[in-house]
């Protein structure tokens, strides 16, 4: 009896070992962030300018990161930078930290949930020729050892650096608008002009390109217009377009450039793109033309079936004997 009684207590606690829960190594996580994102500077040669970055981690523990200058250049037309850290220019030597205990290209440590400020120093000789300077103050981290099984993690976060070397504020803008097209195309077209339907939203597409060696910014808008009749316009977003680079055009706030035509848009209408630089103005056109095809045609065809049907109706029917 006392080993039956055993033996029952033995299997209640295999059955308590195989459906309790087994323990779980909680993750440890964290977190980069860095302010601000994007620094523009415009700078005379044989001046010096300092800009205060604020690097945050949000993690429970702390992290041991390395500041570096990495030189970058248009990645696409989406305006994602492409890093170049193999990369290794003269005007590298034009930045220094101002802080007193860290340094580029050195590790420091930020306690957890502690923020450090960085002081970016650029000191511009007097000879330093007119140009851009596209860098990142990228951050990273060393790897971290993040649960039992040894898995390591590591981050990294940077402010892109927009920086212009020159004597004067206004710079030449040789700017071109490389498309503007409807991503649908049209029922037909019949010359320059672009027959749609009128209850159709169309999108467009912008992509400018900027061929002078220093970057420029753009704003402006998307009209629609009939002769001197304004229908409807759209701002656009304003934009960086770095030296010798394409960047296509959203617009404010929707992200996308679109033109929503109405029922009672009837006949030619023109799309107009106006651009802005800080010296030019650029614009482009597209010439429309709107009816409601869709609805004519689901008319027609209904009108076909009703007289169909009718004529069917009016055959007189014959006696068959």
């Amino acid at each position: 009896m006392s080993s039956l009684k055993h033996l029952t207590i033995l299997l209640l606690l295999l059955l308590i070992s195989l459906f309790s829960p087994s323990p779980i190594h909680a993750q440890q996580t964290y977190g980069l962030s860095i302010d601000p994102p994007l620094v523009r500077i415009m700078i005379k040669p044989g001046k010096t300018i300092t800009q205060a970055i604020n690097v945050t981690n949000h993690s429970l523990s702390p992290i041991t990161l390395t500041p570096r200058l990495v030189p970058f250049t248009a990645k696409d037309n989406q305006g994602l930078p492409d890093l170049h850290p193999e990369l290794a220019p003269p005007w590298l030597d034009l930045f220094m930290l101002a802080n007193s205990e860290i340094s580029l290209n050195q590790p420091f440590i930020i306690p957890a949930n502690k923020s450090q400020q960085l002081v970016l120093s650029l000191k511009v000789p007097e000879n330093f020729p007119p140009q851009d300077i596209y860098a990142n103050l990228l951050v990273s981290s060393d790897p971290l050892t993040t649960n039992p099984s040894g898995h390591q993690l590591s981050a990294s976060i940077g402010t892109n650096l927009l920086i212009t070397i020159t004597q004067t504020e206004l710079l030449p803008t040789y700017l071109k608008i490389s498309t503007f097209e409807l991503e649908k195309p049209p029922i037909f077209k019949l010359g320059s002009i672009h027959f749609y339907d009128n209850l159709n939203p169309l999108n467009l597409k912008v992509i400018v390109t900027n061929t002078s060696p220093f970057l420029t910014t753009t704003d402006g808008q998307l009209l629609l217009t009939q002769q001197a009749t304004i229908h409807s316009a759209q701002p656009l977003y304003p934009t960086y377009i770095l030296s010798n680079s394409q960047r296509e055009l959203t617009a404010s706030p929707s992200g996308s450039l679109s033109l929503n035509p109405k029922l009672n848009y009837l006949g030619r209408y023109n799309a107009h793109l106006v651009l802005h630089t800080p010296t030019d103005s650029y614009t482009a056109d597209l010439e429309l033309f709107f009816f409601p095809f869709k609805i004519t045609l689901s008319l027609l065809i209904f009108s076909l079936i009703l007289l169909t049907v009718f004529k069917q109706s009016r055959v007189p029917k014959t006696n068959s004997d």
